[in-house]
This record gives C-alpha cells, sequence and structure tokens, in this order.
C-alpha cells in the first residue's frame, strides 16, 4: 500500500516537475532555447504521457504482480532526477523513449495504415454515399434556384466526367 500512496504521489510531482519545466523553456524561448533542451522536456512528457496512459488503462491487471507499484516508483524517481550529472548517465526518460516507446509507436503506426486505413476506406465509402443521398435530398428544397441550376450544372459536369472515365476503362 505505501508503494502505491508514493507511485500516485510520485506521479503528481511528474505532473509538477514536467510544467515547470515547460515553463522554464517557455520564458526561456525569445533568449533561444537550445534544441536538445526542447528534446529532453518533449521525451519527458511523452513518457510521462505512455506512463498515465498504461496506468489508466492497464494497472488494474497488472498491479497485481509482485513489486509492481515498487518498480513504478523507481521509474518515476529515476524520471524526476534533477538535471545533475546523475541525469547524465541514467536519463531515463531518452532510454524508454527510443527503446520502449518509439518502435512501439512505429509498429502502431504501421498496423494503422496496413489494417485501419482501408476499414476507413470502405465504411466512408459505404456511408459517405448514403450520408451524401441524404443531405442532398434534404437540402433540395432549401437551396434557392440560382444554387439550384449551379448544381444541375455541377452533378451535369461529373456525369461528364464519369462518361469519360467509363469509356476510357471500356478501352483498356
Amino acid at each position: 500500500m505505501s508503494f502505491y500512496l508514493m507511485s500516485r504521489g510520485l506521479g503528481c510531482m511528474g505532473l509538477f516537475s514536467g510544467a515547470y519545466q515547460s515553463l522554464k523553456v517557455l520564458a526561456r524561448a525569445e533568449k533561444g532555447v537550445e534544441v536538445s533542451t526542447l528534446a529532453h522536456v518533449l521525451e519527458y512528457w511523452v513518457v510521462l504521457g505512455a506512463i498515465t496512459l498504461f496506468e489508466t488503462t492497464l494497472e488494474v491487471l497488472i498491479s497485481w504482480f509482485p513489486f509492481y507499484y515498487f518498480f513504478k516508483c523507481i521509474t518515476l524517481v529515476l524520471l524526476l532526477l534533477p538535471e545533475a550529472k546523475v541525469r547524465e548517465m541514467i536519463n531515463i526518460a531518452h532510454v524508454l523513449f527510443h527503446s520502449v516507446i518509439e518502435p512501439t509507436m512505429q509498429h502502431v503506426r504501421a498496423l494503422a495504415h496496413e489494417r485501419l486505413a482501408p476499414l476507413c476506406e470502405d465504411l466512408m465509402l459505404k456511408h459517405g454515399r448514403w450520408l451524401h443521398a441524404r443531405l442532398l435530398a434534404q437540402s433540395l428544397h432549401l437551396l434557392p434556384d440560382d444554387e439550384l441550376v449551379a448544381l444541375r450544372q455541377q452533378l451535369q459536369d461529373k456525369i461528364k466526367e464519369i462518361e469519360v472515365e467509363i469509356h476510357a476503362r471500356k478501352k483498356r
């Protein structure tokens, strides 16, 4: 129980520490901030966000493992270490970002492009036509005469484009 409470307290300290670091960077923005400082702050926030996301979704299941809160506290303490020589030796935010979070995100991005994008395209094609037809049917009686004429011209132009495409496909 004590490590649970300590992990909650360290989580709050992590939020305050990250906010303070961000405010320091923003205060020095006019003078020019080094890219390494910006990268450090961003890596810190990404790691803290990943820990929070992990904690929100899976902690109920994984907290039953022995020493979970102990290792979580160690990770948060390492994340909160002040910028000193120890931090240069053990920059846990940098290590976790480049060894765990970045490869995981690349894998998730590849999966999304491979599986999710085609599914979304199919759904948009199926339901997009239906939605377009319903919106057009509902809005026709609301349009003024000049916009109806313009819409008719656009539709006739679109029909000509479709006929050209059909004719081109027949030649192939």
